[in-house]
């Protein structure tokens, strides 16, 4: 697939602790991890990915305006202030594109038109509880 864009890809594949040591000092181009994120909470599934003093921030990426609006997202119990912050770190992410994230579930939905709110979660799934129908 990489090829076909023109990009030479050579593939290695190791063992946990090697993967854990080459993301810590960054001897990667390119990574494919999994952070195990089972979470809709936008605090939880980012921080630890792009602030800049995180020792997960595997990319490297810090910049000021990131790291703001992860600290408001973080710490205000105000739901506005929090839309407004992880919009913040959403049009960051791609404008900057500091990281892909990628997805794949084995699960597939098919859904009645009359059921509602059943929203992905990173991991596929999806909360139960916010299921309704219409």
């Amino acid at each position: 697939m990489w090829n076909a864009a023109g990009i030479d890809v050579t593939q290695s594949i190791s063992d946990q602790s090697t993967l854990i040591t080459d993301l810590y000092e960054t001897n990667f181009e390119v990574s494919c991890f999994s952070n195990g994120t089972e979470s809709d909470d936008p605090d939880i599934i980012w921080y630890n990915a792009l602030h800049s003093e995180s020792q997960t921030n595997y990319s490297g990426y810090a910049t000021p305006e990131m790291d703001a609006a992860l600290d408001a997202g973080r710490t205000s119990a105000d739901e506005s202030v929090r839309v407004e912050a992880y919009a913040t770190v959403q049009r960051l992410l791609a404008t900057e594109t500091p990281l892909i994230q990628y997805l794949s579930s084995p699960w597939g939905w098919t859904v009645s038109d009359a059921v509602g709110g059943l929203v992905a979660l990173p991991n596929g799934d999806f909360a139960p509880g916010d299921a309704f129908l219409r």
